[in-house]
This record gives C-alpha cells, structure tokens and sequence, in this order.
C-alpha cells in the first residue's frame, strides 16, 4: 500500500490505491471470484459439491499467489528487527496517471466480470464431473448473461477511460493488455449462445462444456503474460514484473486448468455423444445453423485477438524481443467477420428452428433492408447539412466540421490492401449496423405483446450494433490536425482560430493546472481548458502529465490535445567540432571558432563561439557566450531572430568540440484538434448493452419450475434473449 497511497490522497483514492499495484489486482481478482462463489454457490444444485472443490481449489491457488504478491506486505528497508518496524510518514500515492475518477470504477468493474469467469468453468467441470452435462446449461445460463453484461460494461469503462486521458482521440487500440479482457468476453459471447441450441435441442453439449471452461483459461493465460515482465513497450499499460514464485502458481493454475477441462472432457467425450440426440430431418436453413455460423465468427474473431495478444509474448520468449501487432492488422483482419456477425444478428432471430427456404427469410427481411437503406442516407445527410450541425469547411454553421468533404478523396487500406474510398466503405458500415438494429427493434415490437419480459437479447443486440457504428462513424469521419501554438498568437486549426492564453496556475506542479485556450469559429467563442502539469521528480524534473479537453455537443465531440511546451527547437542539444556543419531545419549550422579568456580562473571570465548560419543563401554569424558565475559555468542566451535562441553549453579540451542549444523565444504548445462525430453512439451503446444482457439474465433466472416448452418460428420468447453479439 505504501506504494501507492499517501495521506493526503482523497479519500476515494487511498481506497482506489488498494487495487492500483500488481498486488492489489489480484487481490481484487480473489475478492470479486469469491463473491461469485457466494452469489452463485446456492444455485448450483446437484453439481454443487464438484463446484465448490474446484473454486475453493482456485481461491487457494490465488491465496498462494497473495502470500507473494500483497499490498499490504512489510517494507524490507522499514524493517529494523524481529520487533521493530518504522511506520513511514506518508506513501508515495498513486501514480499521477491513475489520479482520475475512472480508476475508482473501472478496475472493480471489469473485475467482477473477471471474478465471474471462474463460474462457468468450475461448472464445466462440475457437469463433466457428475456425469450430466446437460442440466447445468439451464442453471448457468443467467450467470453466463451476468458476467458477459459486467465484463463488457468494463470494457468499454477502459475505452472511455482511454478516451478521457490519454490524449489520442480514440477508444480502443487493440493493445496487448486490452485484448486480455477483450478475448475472454467474445467467448463467453459463443458460450450463451451455444446453450441456447442446448436447451432448445439438446445439442451442441461438449461444445458447450468448453466454451463454458475456455474463458477462464484464456483470461489466466493472459494475466500470465502481462504480468510476466515480458511485454516491455508493446503495451500502453505497463505492470510490474511478478515474484517468481508468484508467477510460477499462475502458471500451475493455468495448466492445471487446461488439464482438468481437457482431460475431463476426452474422458467424457464417448458420454456426451450418446446423450446428444441426432439432428431431426430439417430442411432449408435453421436457427441453429444460424447459430452456428454466428458462434464459429465469434471463436474466430476471438482466436485473431489471443494470436495477437499473444505474438509478443512468445516473440520475447524465442527472440528476445516483445513487438506487438499494430492496430490496424486487427482492423484489416476483423473487418471481414464484422460483415457477417451484423448480418447474422439481423437474420437469426426471424430464422424457425425447423428450417425454411432461403427466398422465405429474404422476404422477411426485404421491408427492414430497404427501411436501413433509407436511414443511412438519411445519417450521411444529418452529417452533410449545415443545419443539423454537422457541417463545415466554408459552411455557415457554428461550431461544426463536416467529415465529407475530407473523405471523398481519402482512401484507407482494406483487406488483402485493397485501397478503398473512406467514404463508401464506412457508410457500408454503417448500413450493416443500422441493418442490424433496425432488424432487432422489429423483433422487439413482435416480441412485446406475447412476451415483454423476454426483449432483452433483441435490447443487446440493438446495444452492440449502436457502439460499433459509434466506434465506426467518430473513427472512420474524424477529422483532426497537428500544429504547435505560440503564446498570443493565433493559428487556424479545422475553421477554429485558437489561441494560447496562458496557465491556469502560476504553480505549474499543481494538478488542478490547466493550459487555456480560445476557441473561435464563425464569432463564437468558447474556452478549451486542458490538463497539464509537471510531476516533481528530481530524476525527470521535466516529465508532464496531460489530458484533452473535450466539448460534448450532441452530435459530435470537439477534442483538444496537448503536449508539453516545447521549449528548444531541437529535442537534443547539437555537438558540434571545429569546422563541421548540421542542418537545423532549413538553415545550415557552421561551427568556426571558439575564444577563450586570458585568465579563466578570473569571475565573470566568458568564452565565446564563433557561429555561422546560413539560411536562404544568407549567412551571418552569432556569438554565444559561456559564463563563468557562482553556480560554474553558466550559459547566456543570444538572440538569434524572432523565433530562436543560442546557447553555448560546453566545451570540450580533447578534441575542440561545442555543444549548443537552440532554445525558443516564445515556447509553443503542441496540439491536436479532433472532430469526431457521433460519438454518442459509443456511450450509449454500451448503456444499451448492458441494460439488454442484464434483462436477459433476469428474465432468465433459474427456477425449479421447468420452462414452458418453446415454440417454433417468431415468436420464440425462450431463445431470443441472448445477445447474439
């Protein structure tokens, strides 16, 4: 703890401290799993007793890691004998990158959704172990829906987190640590999908045993990996390397938890075939092919995102370097399993489980193609038309960019490097997701009279459609640009004239410190205020932390990020030896001589360079001096131009050489300006979601009353609750 907290941290952080370090999330992992135990434990019936030996067998595991890896443990330099130990004053507090609302929230929450990964596979073990796999689907089902809902709800509380601090204008980067809890979710997705064929048809019962058991093991193979020092700077997120005896036990869960699922289930396998029934004679396509296909996109899906995870794991292991996959491999890769996950979670829930030609489901589908078709050229028209806010570039209505006319020349790289139009690539896009919620709205308003409770899949499913057009549109339709800004002065920035104002707080190490901004377009002023200060840290005296400000208007977010000031016009300082020249920008520099004092043992003795710059076929020459003063030898700043200082840093007697640095008259800000429209959705979206999952599992609850039998074609009350995505 003393790592990590400190007194004079808020309250809600010393508390936030306890989960900020390595220890602390593992203690929250044993904290949360055995909330589960205790939640669900009761509910388990005749499996309980395999149930429990395998989670008390896990908690025991973690307890082992915790004798290693715990927040609370002594300090080894505070220890000064057997029975003494000093109480250091304060902590160090939490990392200044941590000090943010979101880590309060968000490591509980995708923790319970990581505690709740247990559930299903001590279960999975549980069937396989009492020799029926087949009425546990029922009674797991409304977990599975609760874990899917609180681990996807933490999900996107990362992006959002990402989103709010890190500056980079966007949700989600398919980094290492990210698709840890990214992977095991999609998964899980399959898994309550697949219990729907279950109880419906009997079927699918070994499949369901290890998409049951198989998120767990990802998820602890991936807190192996990050946790494991090897990722070095593949990763955003950075972990502390684990105690070796630590992660040996993480190890030993790990294999034994592959061990017992698979093991078990070829023990079992024989069993389990005999209890699955054979397939009816159907004819044309079913929901359970539907079914199918939706589950094999998203195994597919998910094993891309493990093989990415994973590849600078294994790269650090066999050659010693950890690069990880870059973004927008993902991207090219996903893109074709995004085009036929939309287009199954419209199609599947108007599909009967006995079978229909392909013409009839087309034809139930016709009215909701041509209704989607109609709304996304009425979106692109929304994001066109001065009036509705969403336009610029030489239009007339304040405080708005359009995307269009950035795109309609701009390409971006498609599968097998295609390159395509960023315009009709990303509308596609959005047909396929308005197609997917248009389509499930339609089953909710059939749905409503005979079965109300029974919407919340279809509810999901409008959810996920929703954040990716989200994601899709501020993503694909942002504009954004790069300049620096010197203080008073004004620079265009996408039709805004901004200005640099100044400092909020005359102490630049004060957290509340914010760089101001005026923000102009069209005669309307606002104020853009983001975050920055410096961290007092002696080794790093110039080390800053920032955040954007971002200016929520309805249908598209104005984002400013920025960097620290730069201070000199080149990152290092320039060495250079007599006679030798370096370009600095579009000038040429030329180091002549140097003059040393008659006496420099004298106060105040100066030596001076010779300096010759050329620029634009110009030369002149400037003389930086290197003083001699009570604090040494003591730089003076030389005025070159409007723009630029010198400065005489040091000499060196070996070999004659200078060392100069090029300091700025006015310091400027690096910023970047995003436009990024819609991003409402993404928020939305994920309330959506969640709402839709946790309706699910409540109308799914297990009851020792059997369920009325289901019946077949639309109206489907019993299956159609599982999001599908």
């Amino acid at each position: 703890m003393f790592g990590h907290s400190a007194k004079d941290l808020a309250t809600s952080y010393r508390v936030a401290a306890v989960w900020a370090g390595q220890q602390g999330s593992f203690l929250l992992w044993a904290v949360t799993s055995t909330i589960f135990a205790l939640l669900v434990g009761p509910f388990t019936g005749k499996y309980r007793r395999p149930f429990t030996i395998v989670y008390a067998v896990f908690l025991a595991s973690l307890a082992s890691i915790l004798a290693y890896e715990t927040p609370f443990n002594l300090i080894k330099d505070a220890i000064v004998d057997s029975t003494h130990v000093l109480r250091p004053l304060t902590g160090n507090g939490l990392t200044p990158a941590l000090q943010n609302y979101w880590v309060i929230i968000h490591p509980p929450t995708i923790f319970m959704g990581f505690g709740s990964l247990t559930v299903p596979f001590a279960w999975a073990i549980a069937a396989m172990w009492t020799k029926d796999p087949i009425d546990w689907a029922q009674r797991v089902r409304p977990w599975a829906l609760v874990s899917v809902s609180i681990l996807g709800l933490g999900l996107c509380m990362g992006g959002f987190w990402a989103y709010e601090t890190l500056g980079w204008g966007g949700f989600w980067a398919w980094d290492p640590v990210e698709n840890v809890s990214f992977v095991p979710w999609i998964f899980m997705i399959a898994f309550v999908h697949g219990l729907i064929v279950q109880i419906n048809r009997k079927r699918w019962i070994g499949t369901n045993i290890l998409l049951g058991g198989f998120p767990f093991v990802i998820f602890t193979f991936g807190t192996l990996m990050t946790r494991s020092g090897m990722l070095g700077d593949s990763s955003k997120h950075s972990f502390a390397e684990m105690n070796r005896f630590a992660l040996w036990i993480l190890a030993g869960i790990m294999f034994a938890a592959i061990a017992a699922l698979i093991g078990m289930y070829i023990a079992s396998v024989s069993a389990i075939k005999r209890l699955a029934p054979e397939p009816p004679p159907l004819s044309g396509v079913t929901r359970e092919a539907g079914y199918w296909a939706g589950t094999l996109v998203l195994c597919l899906i998910g094993a891309i995102t493990a093989f990415g995870m994973s590849y600078p794991f294994f790269g650090a292991i066999l050659t010693g370097r950890a690069a990880a996959i870059e973004a927008h491999l993902y991207q090219i890769v996903i893109v074709w399993l995004f085009i036929p996950l939309m287009i199954l979670i419209a199609a599947v829930p108007f599909i009967s489980w006995k079978g229909e030609p392909l013409k009839t489901i087309i034809g139930k589908l016709v009215n909701i193609f041509g209704l989607s078709l109609g709304l996304t050229g009425l979106a692109l028209y929304i994001f066109k038309n001065p009036q509705w806010g969403a336009a610029t570039a030489g239009q007339t209505k304040p405080d708005a960019i359009s995307s269009l006319p950035h795109f309609e020349a701009a390409t971006v790289t498609a599968p097998f490097g295609l390159q395509m139009p960023v315009l009709p690539w990303v509308t596609f896009f959005i047909f396929l997701t308005t197609f997917a919620a248009i389509a499930n709205i339609w089953r909710i308003v059939a749905m409503l009279r005979k079965s109300p409770l029974s919407i919340g899949g279809f509810v999901a499913h409008i959810g996920v459609a929703t954040l990716l057009a989200g994601l899709i549109i501020s993503r694909g339709l942002e504009h954004h640009e790069i300049t620096a800004i010197p203080k008073d002065q004004t620079v265009k920035v996408l039709d805004y004239d901004v200005r640099y104002l100044g400092m909020s707080k005359k102490d630049l190490t004060d957290r509340s410190n914010q760089a101001e901004f005026s923000m102009t377009r069209d005669g309307k002023e606002f104020k853009a205020t983001p975050g920055l200060y410096y961290v007092p840290d002696p080794e790093n005296p110039e080390k800053a932390m920032t955040w954007p400000d971002i200016q929520h208007r309805g249908l598209y977010d104005i984002y400013l990020s920025i960097g620290a000031p730069v201070l000199f016009a080149t990152d290092m300082p320039m060495t250079l030896k007599k006679g030798e020249s370096q370009p600095l920008g579009t000038a040429t520099v030329k180091y002549i001589a140097v003059h040393a004092p008659e006496n420099p043992r004298a106060e105040n003795a100066v030596w001076t360079a010779d300096i010759e710059i050329t620029v634009n076929g110009k030369t002149f020459t400037t003389h930086p001096e290197l003083r001699r003063t009570d604090q040494g030898l003591t730089p003076t700043l030389t005025k070159l131009n409007d723009e630029l200082y010198v400065t005489l840093n040091s000499m060196n007697a070996e070999d004659g050489s200078i060392t100069v640095q090029w300091p700025l008259v006015t310091p400027q800000f690096p910023i970047e300006l995003f436009y990024k429209p819609m991003t409402v959705l993404v928020f939305a979206g994920t309330a959506i979601l969640t709402l839709g999952g946790l309706m699910a599992a409540f109308y799914r609850r297990f009851s020792a009353k059997p369920l009325p039998p289901e019946p077949d074609g639309l109206a489907q009350p019993n299956d159609a609750t599982v999001p599908t995505a």
